[in-house]
């Protein structure tokens, strides 16, 4: 296959970007900025939301990526707070 001159931008280009996708794609970058990475994080596109974050008990969230929601978790007491 012949690549020509016009073509060759473009062709570089996607190369580029294949490599850009394959590297966020091979890492876990951390999105939200919040500390932890897509890995570790059940949220990453909220900061409030990660492993070290206390349990917030009526928002129906799992603030603390626990996989326990509100008053399920061990760390509110009858919904009431953290």
């Amino acid at each position: 296959m012949v690549i020509s001159a016009a073509t060759d931008p473009l062709r570089r280009l996607v190369i580029v970007l294949g490599c850009a996708l394959v590297t966020a794609c091979g890492a876990s970058p951390d999105r939200d900025g919040d500390g932890f990475d897509a890995s570790d994080d059940c949220n990453d596109a909220n900061a409030e939301v990660h492993p070290d974050a206390a349990e917030i008990c009526d928002d129906g969230i799992d603030n603390d990526c626990d996989l326990m929601v509100d008053v399920a978790d061990a760390a509110c007491s009858g919904g009431s707070g953290a």
